[in-house]
Formats: C-alpha cells, structure tokens, sequence
C-alpha cells in the first residue's frame, strides 16, 4: 500500500513525459513540485516553504533531521495509515513496528529523492532555462525568461552552435516575442497536457520575419529530447512489424508507413496524391529492378568471395614454398658439414649422414616442384576471376 501510494504520486509525471511532444520547457517546474509533493511526506513545513526553486532543491540534505517531521508522522499515504492503525488497535503490531515501518518508508523516500537529485536532467543549467519557453512563463515572467533566455546563449555560443553576434537580436526579438505573448490567450491558458508548445510557437514566432533570428535558436532547443519515449515505442513498435525472415528494407519501409500514417491522424487521413498513384503504379517495376540489383550485387560479392579465397591459398602455397627452401638450405649445409667431417676425420659414419640428408633435400625439392606448379595453377586462376 506504501509503495502504490508513492507510485501513484509518480506516475502522473512519468505517463505526462511518455510523449515525444517538446517537454523540456515544463521539465524543471514538474520535477520541482513531483520531489516537493515526496519531500511533504516527512518533511516539516517550514523546509517546504524553503524550496522555492529548482536550484535550492538540488542542494537540500535531504538526509539532515532538521527538515524532517517527526517519524510518527511520515506521511505512509491514506489507505497504509488506514490499515496500520486498524493493526494497531487489533494488537496485532506493536507501537515500535509501527514506528520502525514508518523510519523504513523515510529511508526510502530519503533514497528516491537522493537519486532524482543527482541524476535528474535539472542539473543542467540549460534544462533549467529552458522554462523560458513555457508559454505561461513567456506571457508572465518576462524578465526572468529574458535572464534565462541569455543562460542558453551563452551555452550555445560556448558550443560554436551559434554566433555570438546575433545573440543581441535574439534577445531583442525575444523579448518583444514576450511582449506578444502576454496579450495572447493561448500563451497564458496553455496546458502542457493538451498542447504543443513547438506547434504554438511556430504559428506564432516561425511564420514571422520579425522574429527569425529567435526562432533558429528556439528550434534547436526544442528538439532537446527529454527521455526515451519514442526510442522505446519504436522498439515496441518493430517487435508488432517483424515477421520471420523479413528483410531490413521491409522494416524500414514499415516503420515509414507506421509514421506517416500516425502523422496524419490515421488511414482515413493519407492524401491519395497523383505522385503516390504514380508510385504505386511502378511499384512492381522497381521490385523487378531491385531484384536484377541485388542478384547482381550477388554474383559480385561471389566472385570477390572466390578470389580473396584463391588469394589466401597463394599466400599459404607461398609461404609454404618459403619454408620448404629453407629446409632444403638446412639439409644442404647438413650434408656439407657432415662430408667435411668425414674428409678430416675419415670416420664413414659422417658420410653415411651426409648421404642420407641429401637423398631427403632431394625429396624436399620435389616437394618444392609440386608447389610450384600448384602457385602457378593458382595465379591462372586468379586471372581467369
């Protein structure tokens, strides 16, 4: 019951960023009230009213006493009190197991918050600007979307993304883009849960000349992605389309289809064009001549198949040649050695040595002929290929 109270608190904001909408813009203010609604349940009031921002959140102890309520108090979520206290009064968990599971469920939340802390993207400097293009925070905050809009500039000259000489225009327009948006409706009721922020600001920023040099910023900074969403469904997504042996070109296309089609708002929504009735109608011709493409690319890649395999018999049949002369090198020098011996001693047991070394270099060199013959079969070949 604990933990699906907490899981029922997080998963709004998890399904919310399940999207492949620009959300970076409401990331910061979402992750700030997501830890604030954990902290509230064992932190006191006073630490809550202290965490006004993103950035004073990144650098609270969650671990340090003082902020926290007293342990008795640990917010265990509506249906866990419920029952604890029904365990309670039925005797069947004393008052300190009743205590130690609230200290259990602060350690945990104590943990969860560590971690969003460290490892979630508001650490970055540039996500946390990127609430100036909150539509709301446009249409009300617009100097603090101004000092925000200035951070991001800063990183994106530091990265050569942009030129340092229009940032002036950039703030410029910006802050006349801002002066806009609070006479507009749309940017003061805009709901992240039903809109799209890169949809709104292209009617209204990237259709105007007068806002064109913002606009070139604002568009690299709303494909930032905010997560994994759409790299995960796309997996999903192939898992439904893959059929046994299919080839990656029909994947691909597939995938293509899926898109457009999910672009458009469904089947009934493709536009039947004279382009596509064109394409469709010469489908059958470009098969053909992917085909003929691909059994030609076929016997290619055969031939260069059989020579590299003709080219490492010649290196092997080379290197063998190698070493055969210098076995023969060796019994020569063998036998020469061994008739020198015979000749200063006139021991004939040295010549008998002698003899038998010679007769097996003469074996050796037959050997040596046979691989001759087989390089040159072999470099025939090659340039028969």
């Amino acid at each position: 019951m604990i933990f699906n109270s907490i899981a029922r608190e997080i998963t709004p904001f998890l399904t919310l960023y399940q999207t492949d909408k620009p959300m970076l813009p409401f990331l910061s203010e979402d992750m700030l009230q997501l830890m604030k609604g954990l902290m509230g349940r064992f932190c006191n009031d006073k630490s809550l009213k202290d965490v006004t921002s993103v950035m004073k959140l990144l650098h609270i102890p969650f671990e340090d006493k003082s902020l926290h309520k007293d342990t008795n108090k640990t917010n265990l979520g509506f249906s866990a009190e419920a029952c604890l206290n029904q365990l309670r009064s039925d005797k069947k968990v004393s008052e300190r197991e009743a205590l130690e599971l609230k200290k259990e469920c602060k350690t945990f939340l104590i943990t969860t918050l560590s971690k969003l802390q460290s490892k979630a993207p508001v650490n970055h400097q540039l996500v946390r600007s990127m609430q100036c293009l909150d539509p709301r925070r446009m249409a009300s905050s617009k100097e603090a979307c101004l000092v925000q809009m200035k951070r991001m500039l800063h990183h994106l000259v530091e990265a050569n993304h942009i030129e340092e000489s229009i940032c002036d225009d950039v703030l410029r327009e910006f802050a006349n883009f801002c002066d806009f948006a609070a006479l507009q409706a749309t940017f003061r009721e805009s709901d992240p849960k039903t809109d799209r922020v890169d949809t709104l600001l292209y009617e209204t920023m990237g259709t105007s000349k007068s806002f064109a040099n913002v606009w070139h910023v604002v568009k690299m900074l709303l494909v930032l992605s905010h997560g994994q969403a759409s790299v995960e469904r796309g997996f999903s997504i192939n898992k439904e389309l893959v059929v046994e042996n299919q080839k990656e070109a029909s994947l691909i296309a597939q995938r293509l289809i899926v898109g457009h089609v999910r672009s458009v708002g469904g089947v009934t929504n493709v536009a039947i064009t004279k382009e596509l009735l064109l394409s469709v109608a010469g489908a059958r011709q470009r098969y053909h001549s992917f085909l003929d493409d691909q059994k030609r690319a076929s016997v290619k890649e055969m031939g260069a198949q059989k020579r590299k395999a003709l080219g490492d018999e010649l290196d092997e049949l080379k290197k063998k040649r190698n070493r055969v002369k210098e076995d023969i090198g060796t019994l020569e020098k063998s036998a020469n050695d061994f008739a020198d011996k015979a000749e200063s001693t006139g021991n004939l047991t040295f010549i008998a040595k002698s003899n038998s070394l010679r007769r097996t270099a003469k074996d050796k060199r037959a050997s040596l002929e046979e691989i001759e013959k087989q390089i040159d079969q072999k470099v025939a070949e090659m340039k028969d290929k």
